[in-house]
């Protein structure tokens, strides 16, 4: 079976398909190269739901793996852990093999404890105490670009925004947040320069001292409340705590940014939207949510422990399964009409932050930070558009993105707020 309809170049090729795999399951889409992807992120993985396409299928391409393309065989196999381990998440497995950060790798129950130490820093408590910083950084992004009346929001807002909270959080200085980013961006989506080691390498040689203070003077950051943690009663070591923080780093400087993105697209083509939001702003928490469901970007794999028969297919021990936590979402058995953005949708069914017992420990942080963004930006600049020519590139990875959003707008039909006042 073909799903795609357009030839791509593929920087992998493709390996022999396995004789347990029958012809009917077998796709030609590359996940890290999905066909006609500037055309669109979601509508180039939209084809897995096309007419025909199995809800499990098996591409050939970066090493030959699974892929779960509707809802519920996607929910089963996050939530069966024992079947479908954590232990390697990305494709190729030998890609795989050099990604070992905690708690990511785990499954429970050794998973449940490093979890807990993650949701202890991430807590609603200490999001909604956080509030007025978000509010506060946010607003004062959009302040230095407002008279400008043009802007690249990749660079300028989605990208600082959150890498500044993300380090506050923390506990690390603000100016250190691009260098972070960096490296953090060659986890999730390398280009070659450096492996995915090199890449936390970095990170982690950044972190040494900091963890070393933060052992012998806690402060009141997150990374004093890893670092000093304990698991099963006993002292983090060293290389735990290190993988932990790469974890905040990682995910705190990634996702955020391009789900920002996305959201803002949306809102710079459909000015009908736009308009109703900016005037009942208490629709945003509403539209945030919307946006949740319509703009999720994380693609996460799941290793075959043992063979089993699954949803009628038959998986080999070794071999991998491929999530797009995001086609749940656009799955039209689950959610009416799923493309379209419907800030009024009720009963939606999404795994855009996962499921099981690894699902998102940032998504409570997430929802504020994109709140909080939609509301200081609306009040100021109403009214956008992407700038004439300036075409969004996408790309296609751990996490999707999309790079240089470039957005203008009448600097005389904005309005000044003081961020100590949003």
């Amino acid at each position: 079976m073909t799903v795609s309809t357009q030839a791509t170049t593929h920087l992998n090729p493709k390996c022999i398909q396995p004789s347990h795999v029958p012809d009917e399951l077998v796709v030609d889409f590359d996940i890290y190269n999905p066909p006609n992807l500037q055309q669109g992120f979601h509508q180039a993985w939209k084809t897995l739901h096309a007419q025909g396409v199995p809800d499990i299928v098996w591409t050939p391409y970066n090493g030959g793996h699974w892929l779960t393309c509707r809802f519920k065989v996607m929910e089963d196999v996050l939530s069966q852990y024992e079947t479908f381990s954590s232990r390697i998440i990305l494709v190729p497995k030998e890609r795989g093999d050099e990604y070992h950060i905690l708690p990511t790798h785990l499954s429970p129950p050794e998973h449940r404890p490093y979890r807990a130490l993650l949701n202890s820093g991430l807590s609603p408590k200490k999001i909604n105490a956080m509030k007025p910083e978000i509010e506060r950084t946010i607003a004062g992004l959009i302040e230095g670009v407002r008279e400008r009346g043009e802007c690249c929001f990749t660079s300028e807002i989605a990208a600082p925004f959150p890498t500044r909270i993300i380090m506050l959080i923390l506990g690390l200085p603000p100016e250190d947040g691009p260098y972070l980013k960096e490296y953090a961006d060659q986890v999730m989506r390398p280009d070659g320069t450096m492996t995915v080691k090199e890449a936390e390498a970095k990170i982690l040689e950044y972190l040494t001292p900091v963890i070393k203070d933060r052992r012998e003077t806690p402060r009141d950051d997150m990374i004093s409340c890893l670092v000093n943690g304990t698991i099963n009663g006993e002292p983090l070591p060293d290389d735990h705590a290190y993988q932990l923080c790469v974890e905040v780093i990682v995910a705190g400087l990634d996702t955020i940014v391009n789900f920002m993105n996305f959201a803002m697209l949306y809102l710079a083509e459909h000015p009908e939207q736009r308009k109703l939001l900016t005037q009942n702003p208490e629709l945003i928490p509403a539209a945030t949510d919307e946006f949740v469901r319509r703009y999720g970007l994380v693609v996460v794999g799941r290793y075959v422990e043992q063979d089993v028969s699954f949803h009628g297919v038959d998986m080999k021990a070794g071999e991998m399964v491929i999530n797009a936590t995001f086609l749940p979402a656009l799955d039209e058995r689950i959610n009416p009409d799923p493309m379209t953005v419907d800030f009024d949708r009720s009963n939606v069914e999404h795994t855009t932050f996962g499921a099981g017992p690894h699902r998102c420990a940032g998504a409570p942080l997430a929802r504020v930070e994109i709140i909080a963004a939609l509301q200081a930006w609306l009040a100021r600049i109403p009214d956008f558009e992407v700038k004439q020519g300036a075409t969004p590139n996408y790309k296609a990875g751990t996490v999707g993105s999309m790079e240089d959003l470039y957005l203008v707008w009448d600097p005389k039909a904005t309005t000044s707020i003081e961020p100590s006042a949003a």
